[in-house]
């Protein structure tokens, strides 16, 4: 109990499992209750991340999010403005969590400064977990198929023609192109 104690006042060494000096310091913004657990109960088991606090969302989340200065901040994309995931973005990194439909708000968040997004209700712990770990490395986390969406955007505004890319899913590349 005490490693756990000195763990969170930011004075371990050694984080169990995970071989490193600081945990990925993590806080959850989301009003689905369920779906904040389940992501806790997720990450609990990653010796390298440490969920720091979660929240549901409002007007107090950019105080408490000061307060307890997350690495990596996953809120969900209807939590938070633009305005909002731009101040958080200096100093976190934020995946903006969304359901399907809601790419345009991700979008936003993404021009503001979020670094990726994961869709609420088809993300898997692996998948979370890597996020999170790219995210704490400042490193985006796009789906294929916003990626394509944000390369059409680039083509257009640079040489006025949309051109609709197809980028393949990781799981058809060939081994050797990874």
């Amino acid at each position: 109990m005490e490693y756990w104690r000195r763990l969170i006042e930011g004075q371990t060494h050694l984080f169990p499992g995970g071989g490193v000096d600081h945990p990925i310091r993590v806080a959850i913004v989301d009003d689905d209750e369920a779906f904040r657990q389940a992501m806790c109960g997720w990450l609990a088991w990653v010796g390298d991340i440490l969920v720091i606090g979660e929240a549901r969302g409002g007007q107090e989340t950019l105080c408490w999010l000061r307060q307890v200065r997350p690495d990596v901040v996953l809120i969900d994309v209807d939590a938070a403005s633009a305005a909002q995931v731009r101040e958080i973005a200096a100093d976190a990194g934020v995946i903006v969590l969304h359901r399907e439909g809601q790419e345009m708000r991700v979008l936003e968040a993404l021009r503001a400064g979020a670094l990726g997004h994961l869709e609420k209700h088809s993300v898997r712990p692996p998948q979370a977990i890597a996020a999170i770990r790219a995210v704490s490395r400042e490193e985006a986390v796009l789906s294929p198929a916003l990626a394509g969406r944000i390369l059409d955007e680039v083509v257009e505004k640079h040489w006025g023609d949309k051109r609709v890319v197809n980028v393949p899913q990781p799981e058809n590349l060939a081994e050797g192109s990874r």
